[in-house]
């Protein structure tokens, strides 16, 4: 059984000074380790083949005719080596070939040296027969066929994971679709939410200002006529007072007549006294309506920062979709990437199965046309033996007349 440890197409130089590309391919033997082969082909060409077997008594024809110094175990690593040197840019190792001769091809690895260009090994090989030449046209066209069902799996694959991206697609359009649904009506619901608020507030605000303001304008008209009342009151006592002091010297004269009159100054006296804690009281409940009012406008202002935390969390919220949204866009645009990249890698296999055919249909009109060939010249070659046969009967009546 034979295995291929080189494959490589190189770049060969012709005799006429041109260049050809084609591929060298070398054999080991697993069963016989006593023989190497080399074939020269064109993938292009399915008819063009040289081939050339090396076994361990021949290479010691080329060592004595070429004065080689490698033994035959090392010879494979040293042509690898010497074409793997070929392969590499600026290299000054290079291939001849000459098939001017159709049935031999020699090949010869060269190396470019100051004084002149050394030849390391010089190879011939013989122009393979039909019978290699259509197995190898076997080989390809097996190597194609199974090559174009490598392909169309891939292809089937490609096609079930395109529908798979295509169903993601979908269905991140769809997501994508509802998240726009769902973020638009909590836009919509925010918007109102807001508005409602705002009016909500609004009015509260304006309720509660014109509930102040009623109150506190009837707590002023309350509180200017109990001070009209106490002013009043205070001229009246006033009036009374200078009355009393005009009246003291008359009283200090009469004190006895007015013992009576006294007591019931005190009595008037206490009550004044009564009156005024009254209005001390009555100023004492303004003052602690004041502060009830201070503090509901404090409570209104703390609903109002509440308010305005909640319209910031809704604008965090707001950006957090936002986000999310231009995330599953970003996603949605990967996918597509990866959706076309699939589609050109599809593309382009679909074109090199195409090409793939179309070279097996022109190496099997090739195959037809050596066919043809082959019956043509096996047509000449049986009119020949008939021709040669009645030649021959011929001759042998002219000598039986002789006779």
């Amino acid at each position: 059984m034979e295995s291929v440890i080189y494959n490589d197409s190189h770049q060969l130089k012709l005799k006429e000074g041109n260049t050809t590309q084609r591929t060298i391919v070398i054999y080991k033997f697993d069963n016989n380790a006593q023989m190497v082969r080399l074939d020269v082909l064109d993938e292009s060409d399915a008819f063009f083949l040289y081939y050339l077997t090396i076994t361990r008594e021949d290479y010691r024809q080329m060592q004595r005719a070429q004065n080689l110094t490698i033994t035959f175990e090392h010879l494979t690593e040293a042509l690898i080596w010497l074409l793997q040197m070929n392969k590499e840019a600026n290299s000054k190792v290079y291939i001849t070939v000459d098939y001017s001769t159709q049935a031999t091809l020699t090949l010869e690895i060269k190396e470019i040296h100051s004084l002149r260009d050394v030849v390391h090994i010089s190879l011939q090989f013989q122009k393979a027969s039909l019978t290699e030449i259509q197995k190898r046209v076997d080989l390809i066209r097996k190597n194609n066929e199974e090559q174009i069902i490598l392909l169309e799996n891939s292809k089937e694959e490609l096609n079930k994971k395109l529908e798979m991206s295509e169903d993601k697609v979908c269905k991140l359009s769809l997501e994508i679709n509802c998240m726009k649904e769902k973020y638009a009506t909590l836009q919509k619901e925010h918007q109102y939410n807001m508005e409602l608020l705002s009016k909500q507030s609004e009015n509260e605000k304006e309720k509660l200002v014109r509930n102040l303001t009623k109150n506190h304008e009837e707590k002023l008209e309350q509180l200017d006529s109990e001070r009209r009342a106490l002013q009043e009151q205070l001229e009246s006592e006033k009036k009374e007072k200078c009355i009393l002091e005009k009246d003291v010297s008359i009283l200090r004269v009469r004190i006895r007549e007015e013992s009576i009159k006294k007591e019931s100054d005190a009595e008037r006296t206490k009550q004044m006294e009564r009156d005024l804690m009254t209005l001390r009281s009555r100023i004492q409940i303004t003052k602690d309506q004041m502060e009830v009012m201070k503090n509901k406008c404090q409570s209104l202002s703390e609903e109002v920062e509440e308010t305005k935390m909640l319209l910031g969390v809704s604008r965090r919220n707001e950006e957090q979709l936002k986000q999310q949204l231009s995330n599953f866009a970003a996603r949605n645009c990967r996918l597509q990437e990866i959706v076309e990249d699939k589609s050109a890698k599809l593309e382009r296999l679909n074109f090199d199965l195409t090409k793939q055919q179309l070279q097996i249909q022109q190496k099997t009109a090739d195959l037809e046309v050596a066919n043809e060939k082959i019956r043509s010249n096996y047509n000449d070659m049986t009119y020949l033996k008939l021709e040669q046969r009645a030649l021959s009967w011929k001759l042998e009546e002219s000598q039986k007349k002789e006779v």
